[in-house]
């Protein structure tokens, strides 16, 4: 067949085939079928073109990145890698040739040309090539040398696995850190932000790295995940996947950041619709807010035992606070009743001794059916002792967020959850907004500044007395209660601070 004729059937295949899987994205509750259905046409594709174009069959074509996982978004990046043994002009045409028809087709693809030799020594010099192989399949061409290059791989995995999974710790640490450490900002990258997908594939190539798992079904089969793990992470990727489907197609090109101005669009494609409270796009975006904090506090679990595992020192530090509460590898771990008040208790230990709750515990408290427990005089104490602690108290008062502790004792705090607010002068959602606004004020125990006024600021708040202290951190997370109703939120954020802080004595 000839090449131009070959590209034109293709072309308006490709064509019939996004449509088809635009429809099929919104009707689905998972983006994992079109991911599957795109990276089998694709495979497809490559398969025919190498049958009738390729004039030496005893190279091989290697999927890699997210093509090589079957996890292919309708505009997503292709990596290629032609595998041969012996370089010669066919090798060079072929590359050309694949090179060609992927672009006119649309497809951003870049072609690789290595032997096995290539892939070993390049994978012990740079963690990024390495990565890349792992994610790899088999496409087309010669099986055996696939056969090879998969022994190869073995190796290349072993190639200092301890510094590689330390690389990637902390790169996970480093790409947190540049998107904010949440994943509650108003425009979102689905991809590289905290929660985005980016997340589970750090663990995907960690737990490879350590144990050989392919993915999060071989981490489950060999007692790495829990079920409930498991089942969080998988809800949560499966949007993940749908979302970035739709913000392909609406975008009509690789975009993964969730823009103001192409929400509306993309709530419609997924068939998000307003209800009595929230907007369409509301509702998309709380449901990308939740979704995205699920997998970055399962990914963040997985992420921390991966240290453990990797760790030298194989005994686990252990100290106790009380006859239920001890200390376990810098980790704050609880086996009595989960109560409220033993809830706080334990908040209180954290900030008083600078150690987080561990993961297990949050997720306790998270299930634990507080709603109903009664509210007493010690447990307001108790929340008074944590708001007054004088010492920066932001990273609790955020555990506390994400374990639904804080909208539970405080159910108005809970209704600004993941609300977005489309203003220029916020880059957060309003809760996020309101803890973001904490932490800054805490920064004043610790803030090493030249200014006058910065300095004025400290004196002041340094010398504030415990009921003081509680009042203006009270103040500072209630300021923007009241702008769910969408009026005047200074005026009625006012008059409910003034009855949740009655409440509070």
């Amino acid at each position: 067949m000839n090449f131009s004729v070959f590209t034109n059937q293709k072309l308006y295949q490709k064509k019939i085939l996004f449509e088809k899987l635009r429809e099929l994205n919104k009707k689905t509750k998972s983006g994992r079928v079109v991911l599957k259905i795109h990276s089998r046409w694709v495979d497809e594709l490559i398969q025919e073109f190498y049958k009738s174009f390729s004039h030496n069959q005893q190279n091989c074509i290697i999927g890699l990145g997210g093509y090589g996982r079957n996890q292919l978004n309708p505009y997503s990046d292709i990596d290629l890698m032609i595998l041969y043994t012996k370089l010669d002009n066919s090798i060079e045409k072929l590359s050309k040739n694949l090179s060609d028809l992927m672009y006119k087709l649309g497809y951003n693809t870049s072609v690789m040309v290595r032997t096995l030799k290539d892939c070993y020594e390049l994978s012990k010099k740079d963690d990024t090539i390495k990565t890349s192989l792992m994610d790899s399949k088999y496409v087309c061409g010669s099986q055996k040398l696939f056969y090879h290059f998969e022994c190869v791989l073995k190796k290349i995995i072993e190639i200092d696995k301890t510094s590689y999974v330390k690389t990637k710790i902390e790169s996970y640490q480093k790409r947190h850190a540049k998107y904010g450490n949440t994943v509650f900002i108003l425009e979102p990258n689905i991809k590289e932000g905290v929660g985005g997908l980016r997340d589970y594939h750090s663990v995907i190539w960690i737990y490879k790295a350590i144990f050989g798992t392919k993915n999060a079904l071989d981490m489950k089969k060999q007692n790495l995940m829990t079920d409930f793990d498991y089942e969080t992470l998988t809800s949560a990727l499966y949007f993940l996947w749908r979302l970035r489907n739709a913000m392909h197609f609406v975008s009509n090109s690789k975009n993964d950041i969730l823009y103001i101005n192409l929400r509306e669009a993309i709530a419609n494609d997924m068939l998000f619709y307003p209800s009595s409270y929230f907007s369409a796009q509301e509702r998309l975006m709380r449901k990308y807010y939740y979704y995205a904090r699920k997998m970055q506090d399962i990914c963040e679990k997985l992420i921390n035992k991966s240290s453990a595992y990797i760790s030298e020192n194989k005994n686990p530090l252990i100290f106790e606070i009380d006859n239920k509460t001890k200390v376990v590898n810098n980790f704050i771990e609880f086996s009595g009743e989960v109560n409220l008040n033993n809830i706080l208790v334990l908040f209180y230990y954290s900030i008083r001794y600078c150690i987080p709750l561990s993961f297990e515990t949050i997720h306790a408290i998270n299930n634990a059916n507080i709603v109903s427990q009664k509210n007493d005089n010690l447990t307001f104490k108790l929340f008074r002792m944590i708001f007054s602690f004088p010492k920066p108290i932001y990273k609790q008062i955020y555990q506390m967020h994400k374990s639904n502790l804080l909208n539970k004792l405080i159910p108005e705090f809970g209704k600004i959850y993941c609300l977005s607010e489309y203003s220029m002068y916020h880059k957060y959602t309003v809760d996020e907004h309101s803890l973001q606004a904490l932490y800054f004020l805490d920064e004043l125990f610790n803030k090493k500044t030249d200014s006058a006024f910065i300095m004025r600021l400290q004196h002041i708040f340094l010398s504030l007395n415990e009921r003081d202290l509680f009042l203006i951190r009270f103040a500072v997370l209630l300021h923007d209660i009241g702008k769910l109703k969408k009026q005047k939120h200074e005026v009625l954020g006012a008059e409910m601070s003034l009855k949740i802080s009655d409440r509070f004595g």
